[in-house]
């Protein structure tokens, strides 16, 4: 009989137990959710103090810490003490990372994070840099088809080229590519970066995946920032590739072009 109101009373702390965690996981979700809406209407204060509550009541939830973190990153650019900031979101970054080794957005989180210490201070953070370049790794171990992550990767890594090794600035190159080839919106940004850090066109093209699509941003580029030199090579590689995945659209800009330029010889002759 005894036995039995001690198995009943285990029952009983065991299910309070878990209606307890329910409860809390359940309210830490809702301090999450909101600050997450805060943060949109640009309320960060109110924001910050629901991401705190939320890690506080689940220390252990990996998306709650590395949204944290998140946020405080973003913030710590409009920060007067922007190192208190960063130093608090690497340390939740390392929090989430240590409950799930395989995040990769968290080793992405914790590779700019270490970036922007780096940003801050190259001689003081000169260690962050190879820190950084080791988690953005880790970070494209987890997920190495991520667009984004090897978007991300690739431009930062391209950022510091010059504090880099040239294994390093190769291992960018790729990444830039390969995250170019699964998204050519991604283009326009890649370009941008690499002509403002290095004027070399001919990494520019290194970077270009070999498609209409991608060799049409590349002429889009040069065309906005007015770089006349390469623009009639690159319409010939627009039209060579046109013609090679399209040949029947190619045909039919041909003979477009044709009636223009008969058309605008007609029109000199007649005037």
């Amino acid at each position: 009989m005894l036995q039995q109101k001690w198995a009943r009373l285990a029952l009983s702390l065991i299910s309070l137990f878990f209606i307890s965690y329910a409860f809390i996981s359940f309210l830490a979700e809702h301090q999450f959710n909101s600050a997450r809406k805060l943060e949109k209407l640009y309320l960060w204060q109110d924001a910050y103090r629901k991401y705190e509550t939320a890690v506080h009541l689940d220390p252990f939830n990996c998306a709650f810490l590395a949204g944290f973190a998140d946020f405080l990153l973003k913030e710590s650019a409009y920060q007067k003490n922007k190192t208190a900031w960063i130093t608090k979101a690497e340390a939740l970054y390392l929090k989430s990372m240590q409950l799930n080794p395989f995040c990769a957005d968290c080793a992405l989180g914790l590779a700019k994070a270490r970036m922007a210490f780096f940003f801050q201070d190259k001689d003081k953070y000169k260690l962050k840099l190879k820190e950084a370049v080791y988690s953005f790794h880790k970070a494209l171990d987890n997920d190495p088809n991520g667009a984004n992550i090897n978007y991300v990767a690739g431009y930062y890594v391209m950022a510091a080229a010059d504090d880099l090794g040239i294994d390093d600035k190769n291992w960018a190159k790729k990444r830039l590519k390969y995250a170019f080839q699964l998204n050519p919106r991604l283009g326009q940004g890649i370009y941008q970066l690499i002509w403002q850090k290095t004027k070399d066109f001919t990494l520019i093209r290194e970077v270009t995946p070999g498609n209409l699509t991608s060799q049409k941003e590349l002429l889009h580029f040069i065309v906005k920032e007015g770089l006349w030199q390469y623009r009639r090579a690159q319409v010939k590689k627009v039209n060579d590739y046109l013609k090679s995945e399209d040949p029947q659209k190619w045909q039919e800009a041909r003979l477009q072009q044709g009636k223009l330029i008969q058309e605008y010889k007609l029109k000199i002759n007649s005037g």
